[in-house]
């Protein structure tokens, strides 16, 4: 039965675990795609440009921003990020399943651009997990580890805003649970192929009859 593919959002603070989660729903779900976001901020040890981000330069960045390659695009720490509009464009067309791993001020925008987009909030155990893993990566100064903390804090407030919410306790339950949502989201009536269900059930049933 072909369908066009779905964008999933799935936002978090940092540190949450929506890179582990995205990872191992990829591997483990056919037909779902991460989104690869560009951005200005440095590359950073173990990442590969391509796979994490596309990364490029502030003016490369703005000159994309002036051929509307963005579906949205937000500065976040200083540093600039945009979704490609093409590319899930194209990857929906093939009846791919988009995750967009994006913060909540990008995914308010990708909402109100996307209205048949599933939103996912991936929540921590509790606050003071969350800081103990912000303080563990050791990839950010305490003042910024301080700035990430507290930006989390108001952003989960807006996840009464998105579809679902899932807390990240267990990744093997935080799995499932996303797994769940998507194979559930894939047989949503609004989703169906009429054309495929007329052909396919009722025509049959009618070319039976005569036969």
């Amino acid at each position: 039965m072909s369908r066009e593919g779905i964008l999933f959002i799935l936002s978090g603070s940092s540190g949450v675990g929506k890179s582990t989660l995205c990872e191992r729903i990829i591997r483990s779900m056919p037909s779902v795609q991460l989104s690869v976001s560009y951005t200005t901020r440095p590359i950073r040890a173990g990442e590969t440009n391509g796979r994490e981000y596309w990364f490029v330069n502030e003016p490369e960045f703005r000159q994309l921003i002036t051929q509307d390659a963005f579906l949205e695009w937000a500065e976040v720490y200083g540093n600039l990020y945009g979704t490609p509009r093409q590319e899930l464009l194209k990857a929906q067309e093939r009846g791919i399943d988009i995750i967009l791993d994006i913060d909540v001020q990008g995914a308010k925008n990708v909402m109100q651009k996307a209205s048949d987009c599933v939103s996912v909030f991936l929540m921590p155990p509790s606050l003071e997990v969350l800081k103990v893993r912000l303080e563990a990566r050791g990839t950010d100064p305490p003042e910024v580890v301080e700035q990430r903390f507290q930006k989390a804090r108001s952003e989960m407030e807006q996840h009464v805003h998105y579809d679902y919410t899932i807390k990240n306790e267990s990744l093997d339950q935080s799995i499932k649970e996303f797994e769940s949502i998507i194979l559930a989201e894939r047989v949503r009536t609004k989703r169906l192929n009429e054309a495929w269900v007329y052909d396919h059930v009722f025509k049959r049933h009618e070319q039976q009859r005569v036969s």
